[in-house]
């Protein structure tokens, strides 16, 4: 019934055999260069590929490069106002501190194979974060019970305001920190995998 004229997506699995399949054109955003896995399964259908100019590797004949970050398209100063509203959600005060972590559930097609943060060093991470001030977790999966009071409890659409208010952004999720980045907020990325737009 929808019959569109583009498929274009950041990197799904989904769009291209679908194009494909409607005879329509397939172009498709990335950032991120450990995923080779998905990546040849992609690209023999899409039309072109776009990524930062910061991104380290080369895909070939149809790879463009923007200058810039995929960030930047919601949070550039012309789009982004944060809002103090979400500070009472949290329970804060405009000039307290505060730090979000970030732990993610690594089952992205570019994070299989990849370990977890053990509770204990999810744990150790909160307990050094508390002498800034009150610390919430972003979790996509587990956290210990110890930890559960600490889960942040804010719609995904206001977590951009909460990071521009933070003191500290840390974890193990490189968008995260580069969301936080972009808006002016320090923020630690603790992973063995470096995409170049953190550089």
């Amino acid at each position: 019934k929808f019959k569109p004229d583009l498929f274009l997506d950041f990197s799904t699995m989904y769009s291209g055999p679908a194009a494909f399949l409607a005879g329509k054109p397939y172009v498709t955003f990335t950032d991120t260069e450990h995923t080779g896995i998905y990546r040849k399964l992609i690209n023999p259908f899409c039309r072109a590929v776009y990524t930062p100019d910061c991104f380290e590797k080369d895909l070939g004949e149809k790879h463009h490069r923007f200058h810039g970050l995929m960030e930047l398209a919601s949070l550039h100063t012309k789009y982004f106002d944060p809002r103090p509203d979400v500070l009472k959600k949290l329970g804060v005060t405009e000039d307290e501190k505060f730090a979000v972590v970030r732990f993610v559930r690594k089952n992205a097609w570019h994070d299989l194979g990849k370990r977890e943060f053990p509770d204990i060093q999810k744990m150790e991470l909160v307990k050094s974060l508390q002498s800034l001030g009150k610390v919430f977790i972003s979790s996509e999966g587990h956290l210990p019970d110890e930890l559960e009071p600490f889960r942040l409890d804010v719609p995904s659409h206001e977590m951009h305001h909460v990071l521009s208010y933070a003191t500290l952004v840390a974890g193990e999720g490189a968008t995260m920190a580069a969301e936080a980045a972009v808006i002016g907020t320090p923020a630690v990325y603790i992973s063995r995998l470096h995409p170049g737009y953190l550089n």
